[in-house]
Protein backbone atom coordinates (compact mmCIF):
# COMPACT_ATOMS: atom_id res chain seq x y z
CA UNK A 1 0.00 0.00 0.00
CA UNK A 2 1.07 3.64 -0.87
CA UNK A 3 1.58 6.12 1.83
CA UNK A 4 -0.23 8.38 -0.58
CA UNK A 5 -3.00 5.78 -1.06
CA UNK A 6 -3.06 6.36 -4.80
CA UNK A 7 -2.06 4.35 -7.78
CA UNK A 8 1.17 4.55 -9.37
CA UNK A 9 0.17 4.23 -12.71
CA UNK A 10 3.49 5.68 -14.64
CA UNK A 11 5.22 2.29 -12.74
CA UNK A 12 1.98 0.24 -14.04
CA UNK A 13 2.32 1.52 -17.59
CA UNK A 14 5.78 0.75 -17.53
CA UNK A 15 5.20 -3.28 -16.84
CA UNK A 16 2.41 -3.70 -18.73
CA UNK A 17 4.25 -2.18 -22.25
CA UNK A 18 7.34 -3.81 -21.48
CA UNK A 19 5.47 -7.31 -21.16
CA UNK A 20 2.70 -6.29 -23.85
CA UNK A 21 5.76 -5.78 -26.03
CA UNK A 22 7.46 -9.22 -25.13
CA UNK A 23 3.81 -10.89 -25.88
CA UNK A 24 3.80 -9.71 -29.32
CA UNK A 25 7.14 -10.69 -29.82
CA UNK A 26 6.43 -14.26 -28.49
CA UNK A 27 3.18 -14.25 -30.78
CA UNK A 28 4.20 -13.09 -33.79
CA UNK A 29 7.44 -15.37 -33.50
CA UNK A 30 4.93 -18.52 -33.21
CA UNK A 31 2.53 -17.34 -35.59
CA UNK A 32 5.38 -16.80 -38.21
CA UNK A 33 7.34 -20.16 -37.26
CA UNK A 34 3.38 -21.81 -37.60
CA UNK A 35 2.69 -20.59 -41.30
CA UNK A 36 6.58 -21.16 -42.27
CA UNK A 37 7.82 -23.65 -41.15
CA UNK A 38 5.01 -26.55 -39.91
CA UNK A 39 2.93 -27.47 -43.20
CA UNK A 40 0.75 -29.40 -41.33
CA UNK A 41 -0.85 -26.37 -39.41
CA UNK A 42 -3.53 -24.02 -40.61
CA UNK A 43 -6.70 -22.20 -38.76
CA UNK A 44 -9.75 -23.22 -38.90
CA UNK A 45 -11.40 -19.34 -38.82
CA UNK A 46 -8.34 -16.72 -39.09
CA UNK A 47 -11.15 -13.76 -39.41
CA UNK A 48 -11.20 -14.70 -35.55
CA UNK A 49 -7.79 -13.39 -35.35
CA UNK A 50 -8.56 -9.56 -35.71
CA UNK A 51 -9.78 -9.46 -32.35
CA UNK A 52 -6.39 -10.10 -30.98
CA UNK A 53 -5.92 -6.01 -31.85
CA UNK A 54 -8.49 -5.23 -28.50
CA UNK A 55 -5.46 -5.98 -26.11
CA UNK A 56 -4.10 -2.72 -26.81
CA UNK A 57 -7.04 -1.04 -26.14
CA UNK A 58 -8.69 -2.79 -23.49
CA UNK A 59 -4.60 -1.20 -22.26
CA UNK A 60 -5.54 2.15 -23.39
CA UNK A 61 -8.65 1.90 -21.22
CA UNK A 62 -7.29 0.51 -18.01
CA UNK A 63 -4.57 3.27 -17.87
CA UNK A 64 -7.17 5.93 -18.32
CA UNK A 65 -9.08 4.05 -15.47
CA UNK A 66 -5.89 4.32 -13.27
CA UNK A 67 -5.60 8.09 -13.99
CA UNK A 68 -9.34 8.45 -13.31
CA UNK A 69 -8.99 6.51 -10.05
CA UNK A 70 -6.24 8.83 -8.93
CA UNK A 71 -8.11 11.99 -9.94
CA UNK A 72 -11.10 10.59 -8.02
CA UNK A 73 -9.17 10.24 -4.49
CA UNK A 74 -6.96 13.45 -5.05
CA UNK A 75 -10.35 15.36 -5.31
CA UNK A 76 -11.85 13.52 -2.67
CA UNK A 77 -9.02 13.78 0.18
CA UNK A 78 -6.11 15.34 0.56
CA UNK A 79 -2.67 13.18 0.86
CA UNK A 80 -2.48 13.04 4.58
CA UNK A 81 -6.27 11.66 4.67
CA UNK A 82 -6.31 9.41 1.75
CA UNK A 83 -4.10 6.91 3.17
CA UNK A 84 -6.59 6.37 5.92
CA UNK A 85 -9.58 6.58 4.00
CA UNK A 86 -8.88 4.40 1.03
CA UNK A 87 -6.44 1.71 2.49
CA UNK A 88 -6.83 -1.03 -0.11
CA UNK A 89 -5.17 0.50 -3.23
CA UNK A 90 -2.30 -1.91 -4.73
CA UNK A 91 -1.30 -0.41 -7.99
CA UNK A 92 0.44 -4.52 -8.19
CA UNK A 93 -2.57 -6.16 -7.39
CA UNK A 94 -4.91 -3.80 -10.08
CA UNK A 95 -1.91 -4.50 -12.50
CA UNK A 96 -1.66 -7.89 -12.04
CA UNK A 97 -5.75 -8.31 -12.65
CA UNK A 98 -5.46 -6.46 -15.92
CA UNK A 99 -2.80 -8.64 -17.49
CA UNK A 100 -4.19 -12.06 -16.14
CA UNK A 101 -7.92 -10.49 -17.75
CA UNK A 102 -6.26 -9.10 -21.03
CA UNK A 103 -4.19 -12.65 -21.70
CA UNK A 104 -7.27 -15.07 -20.75
CA UNK A 105 -9.04 -13.01 -23.62
CA UNK A 106 -6.49 -13.24 -26.04
CA UNK A 107 -5.94 -16.63 -25.40
CA UNK A 108 -9.68 -17.01 -25.96
CA UNK A 109 -9.59 -15.53 -29.44
CA UNK A 110 -6.73 -17.91 -30.61
CA UNK A 111 -8.78 -20.73 -29.51
CA UNK A 112 -11.98 -19.34 -31.11
CA UNK A 113 -9.81 -19.09 -34.33
CA UNK A 114 -9.33 -22.48 -34.07
CA UNK A 115 -5.74 -23.60 -35.02
CA UNK A 116 -5.27 -27.12 -36.48
CA UNK A 117 -2.74 -29.91 -37.27
CA UNK A 118 -2.71 -31.86 -40.20
CA UNK A 119 -2.99 -32.35 -43.62
CA UNK A 120 -5.91 -33.09 -44.14
CA UNK A 121 -8.98 -34.90 -42.22
CA UNK A 122 -9.10 -38.39 -41.63
CA UNK A 123 -13.05 -39.85 -41.00
CA UNK A 124 -13.24 -42.59 -37.93
CA UNK A 125 -15.37 -45.09 -37.63
CA UNK A 126 -15.92 -46.15 -33.91
CA UNK A 127 -15.85 -49.41 -32.58
CA UNK A 128 -17.20 -51.12 -29.73
CA UNK A 129 -20.62 -51.06 -27.51
CA UNK A 130 -23.57 -47.81 -29.03
CA UNK A 131 -25.15 -46.26 -26.13
CA UNK A 132 -28.15 -48.53 -25.20
CA UNK A 133 -26.43 -52.14 -26.20
CA UNK A 134 -26.54 -54.66 -23.43
CA UNK A 135 -23.06 -56.21 -22.80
Amino acid sequence: MSATATYRWGIAAFVILALEAVAWIAMLAAWWVLENEVDAFRWNSPQHLAWLLAGPLLLVIFLIDLAWRNKAIKRYAGAAVSARMVPGTSTTRQTLRFLLVRHALSFAVIALAGPQFGSHPVEVKAKGNRPGDRC
